[in-house]
């Protein structure tokens, strides 16, 4: 069971980097200011943040120590 866990956890901490990587670079391409690009791709950078959020409290629930910080 524990290494079930500790699967679980390496695979949420993956999911939580590759999130926060996208959340980073969401508007990169756009040659805009963020208002217009959060109207441009129907609020992506949004999306990614929730998702990143759920990601680090499902972290937190299996006893992991995620990072403190939370976007949005």
């Amino acid at each position: 069971m524990m290494m079930l866990n500790a699967i679980r956890i390496r695979q949420l901490r993956a999911r939580a980097r590759r999130l926060y990587i996208s959340y980073a670079t969401a508007y990169d391409h756009l040659d805009c200011g963020n208002h217009l690009a959060d109207h441009i791709t129907c609020g992506r950078r949004k999306r990614l943040a929730k998702a990143f959020n759920a990601t680090v409290d499902k972290l937190e629930f299996l006893g992991d120590n995620p990072p403190k910080e939370r976007l949005l």
